[in-house]
């Protein structure tokens, strides 16, 4: 049973991220594809349930695709997460705004465009404790989003002008087909697959977590993410990769985060 549903997850990430194509014109919130939530460390077993709210700056600047100029975003995050031994569950809902310095296409004028919006986003890790260290050696990680604003109006836009296709002649049929790096829906969600390691000394500690992922946006997102945690505060750097998958041509982002853990309480 258990190679059954090896070879079937298997075969989902195959088709999942071959089929994703670059998307640099997606929904502006490109934080949360990467963006692994804080978990309590494993204490000798004990169940414990710990809630946190995070806040987060994400930027990019002159991105290789060209497609825009520079990218910024805030967020603010709260979840609830829980420890058990063999594995850690978490949960929470954010908000996020920010704006993009989009570049002109066709008869759409481009400019500073800004995005607000929310979402909820939930993870569930598998979890083996060896003392100060424990490895979360695979997660998943699932988020789903809505946001509104003049950038995704500027998406619609570009959208309704014929001249972003290009003429498709297929047998007797003639249609448009629109250039594929450009999602104009207000919402998003994805899935993404993640690995964490974590070192622990009593009131202070280090942790490093990968993630890949992908969605309706259709890019593939790839990241990692560093965390240095001092009593109830967490302070995180990440960067990620955004892009199709095998493609050289990714756009890179750059965060900065503090978690703060407001409440614990035993299971």
């Amino acid at each position: 049973m258990l190679r059954q549903i090896i070879a079937l997850l298997s075969v989902f990430i195959i088709i999942f991220f071959s089929s994703c194509v670059s998307t640099h014109y997606g929904v502006g919130n490109f934080s949360h594809d990467t963006d692994v939530l804080q978990k309590p460390v494993d204490k000798e077993g004990e169940k414990e349930r710990v809630q946190y709210i995070t806040g987060k700056y994400n930027h990019s600047q002159q991105p290789v695709s060209n497609k825009f100029k520079s990218q910024q975003m805030g967020s603010m995050t709260y979840h609830l997460a829980e420890n058990h031994r063999w594995y850690k569950i978490a949960g929470g809902g954010f908000l996020h705004g920010g704006s993009i310095d989009a570049i002109s296409r066709n008869q759409v004028p481009g400019g500073h465009k800004y995005f607000l919006g929310g979402g909820l986003t939930g993870e569930f890790a598998v979890n083996i404790p060896a003392g100060m260290f424990e490895w979360r050696i695979i997660g998943v990680k699932m988020t789903a989003l809505y946001e509104n604003g003049k950038y995704n109006q500027f998406r619609k836009d570009v959208v309704d002008y014929p001249e972003n296709g290009q003429l498709v002649t297929d047998d007797d049929e003639i249609y448009f087909e629109f250039e594929t790096d450009l999602n104009p829906r207000g919402y998003n969600y994805n899935i993404g697959f993640t690995s964490e390691m974590v070192l622990q000394f009593d009131k202070v500690g280090i942790a490093w977590a990968v993630i890949l992922g992908g969605g309706t946006g259709g890019s593939i997102t790839a990241g990692s993410r560093w965390l240095l945690t001092y009593d109830k505060f967490t302070f995180s750097f990440n960067n990620q990769h955004r892009g199709a998958l095998f493609e050289t041509d990714t756009d890179t982002y750059y965060g900065f985060g503090l978690t703060y853990a407001f409440s614990r309480k035993k299971l």
